[in-house]
């Protein structure tokens, strides 16, 4: 009876292995999907350029600066970072720029010009067209429209002159 049992395990052993490793595999393309979706943690490679972007969003991080902090060439950190984030690396870290620039602007009273400065884009029209793309109004409007200080347009007035 032993042998009987044994051999039915021998036989149905590489039928249960292949079934185990199928699911294992969906299993392990679903976790990276999530992990690429950003529902989990990034690449440590990755998280560390995150980090030295925040840490001074002033510096002029260059391409082969982000690849030589995490021992990668440019072309592959370029490929890594992409992979992990969806965006290139300029594009995130002016992201995050126009992003702290949205925060600044909303909590403090430093000047467009000041803010501006502070996270590192120097360049006004380039900023404010930058802006405007990412939030819909430029960064002044957008401080007045966020402290409930915009005005209304001469039209509207007009219109509801012509209302009355």
């Amino acid at each position: 009876m032993m042998d009987s049992s044994a051999g039915i395990i021998t036989q149905t052993f590489p039928a249960f292995r292949k079934a185990l490793k199928k699911r294992y595999l969906h299993a392990t393309k679903t976790f990276l999907t999530f992990c690429r979706r950003g529902f989990l943690i990034l690449d440590v490679r990755v998280q560390n350029v995150l980090v030295l972007m925040r840490r001074d969003l002033r510096a002029r991080l260059t391409l082969n600066d982000m690849a030589r902090a995490v021992n990668l060439t440019s072309f592959h950190f370029c490929h890594l970072f992409k992979a992990e984030t969806g965006r290139s690396p300029a594009r995130y870290l002016k992201a995050m720029r126009l992003e702290r620039a949205r925060e600044l602007l909303e909590t403090t009273s430093l000047s467009v010009k000041e803010i501006r400065a502070f996270v590192g884009l120097n360049d006004e029209s380039h900023f404010t067209r930058d802006f405007r793309a990412l939030y819909g109004l430029t960064p002044q409007q957008h401080r007045e429209h966020y402290l409930g200080l915009a005005t209304p347009k001469a039209d509207d007035i007009e219109q509801s002159k012509n209302n009355s």
